[in-house]
């Protein structure tokens, strides 16, 4: 997702902010563990066609479900581990809103009591009609936000690497759902940025034509040695269902070496990693995408994008201290202009 303003995160197709080094990375020798389910994969760039084989069972929930046997060696991530069983977000764990983006015009993100809301076992992010919200420019001349709002929920830990497993369920209209990775880093070998993105899903639960299409991405938009240029890899794969009619598990393997997408389980998408190497913070989230997915219809709002968990591990392969290679640019715990904003928007009375 791009967002070449003032936002630090974004979602796929355009952008979002997150910082890697070509200079400090030190790429581990072994080779990485496999997966129980990823043996016959291929080693290069490669997106699935056709359908999931072989099925996977759950065996148990402590656990990818793409390497159910513990294969690879995996033990529990708690900063990044939420079965959202509670009744309100946990704050000390999650942001309610993005801190550092209003959300893609028109519509804007509103926070815990509006549009963000735990119940029924599940994260619920909403997108809504509302004619009455205000006309607002926040980022430029040519982005007013007005009638529609949206939810972001951004987790307060960074990491770098690890397997991340979400199970959710696409809201059924043409707003996005998203599950990706952002952040802004600064490189301090060079002092310079590097700006980065993993997009594990965007999904048009309604948006004619991307029903059944599960979006990948991965966007490179700064380097130290290219300076502001975006290039990105990315891949869809087909479903022979459409992601709004129910749940499914949405797995990404992030290590040194490799990217690797998973759909129930089973390896969709795998390429390189030739530049995410800086720690990320990962991001929930809807928005209007009119010149992508096109306008989400007011018969179908307002939609609900459902995610029953967010799991994460880390292993040996995976487990590497970030510290003394990057820094953050800004703190996020210190209360932006968005943040007061969401706050202020906090009593508004919803349709």
């Amino acid at each position: 997702m791009t967002m070449l303003s003032t936002p630090l995160y974004g979602s796929a197709l355009f952008a979002c902010l997150l910082l890697v080094s070509p200079f400090v990375l030190t790429r581990a020798s072994a080779a990485p563990p496999r997966l129980e389910n990823e043996a016959s994969a291929p080693t290069e760039n490669w997106t699935l066609t056709g359908p999931l084989t072989p099925p996977v069972d759950r065996i148990s929930d402590e656990m990818p479900l793409s390497d159910q046997k513990n294969a690879a060696n995996w033990t529990k991530f708690e900063p990044l581990w939420d079965e959202f069983s509670g009744a309100a977000l946990r704050s000390e764990q999650w942001w309610d809103h993005n801190p550092t983006w209003y959300g893609r015009a028109p519509s804007r993100f509103l926070g815990e009591g509006q549009n963000v809301h735990v119940k029924d076992g599940n994260l619920q992010l909403v997108m809504r009609r509302d004619d009455t919200l205000p006309r607002e420019r926040f980022h430029g001349p040519d982005e007013a936000f007005h009638s529609y709002s949206s939810a972001s929920v951004v987790s307060k830990a960074l990491v770098r690497y690890g397997y991340f497993e979400v199970r959710s369920q696409a809201m059924n209209s043409g707003g996005s759902s998203s599950f990706w990775f952002a952040s802004q880093m600064r490189d301090r070998k060079t002092g310079k940025r590097y700006r980065s993105e993993i997009d594990v899903f965007e999904l048009g639960g309604k948006a004619i034509g991307h029903e059944n299409a599960y979006h990948m991405n991965a966007h490179i938009f700064e380097t130290p040695a290219d300076g502001r240029r975006h290039w990105n890899e990315g891949g869809t794969w087909t479903a022979p269902f459409q992601f709004a009619d129910d749940f499914h598990v949405f797995g990404l393997l992030w290590d040194a070496e490799q990217l690797v997408y998973y759909v129930d389980g089973v390896p969709v998408r795998r390429m390189k990693n030739t530049h995410w190497h800086a720690p990320l913070r990962l991001i929930f989230d809807s928005e209007t995408m009119g010149d992508w997915l096109g306008m989400p219809e007011d018969k179908d709002l307002p939609s609900t994008f459902r995610i029953d968990y967010v799991r994460a591990w880390k292993n040996s392969h995976t487990d590497s201290d970030w510290h003394e290679a990057f820094t953050t640019l800004k703190d996020p715990d210190v209360p932006t202009n968005i943040t007061r904003y969401v706050r202020s928007m906090d009593e508004h009375e919803t349709p």
